[in-house]
């Protein structure tokens, strides 16, 4: 029984742990396509 709940702890922390790292690595994509995209747009106004 408490091998079982051990087990499902571990899976538990693992999703967390995962799902973070996926928040991070999307937002840190997001952030890096914003700058590509200003700095794309600010090159078309500034001659």
């Amino acid at each position: 029984m408490d091998r079982d709940l051990g087990c499902l702890l571990d899976i538990l922390v693992s999703i967390r742990f995962v799902e973070s790292y996926v928040e991070k690595v999307t937002w840190e994509m997001f952030l890096h396509n914003t700058q590509c995209y200003v700095l794309r747009n600010s090159r078309d106004i500034v001659p």
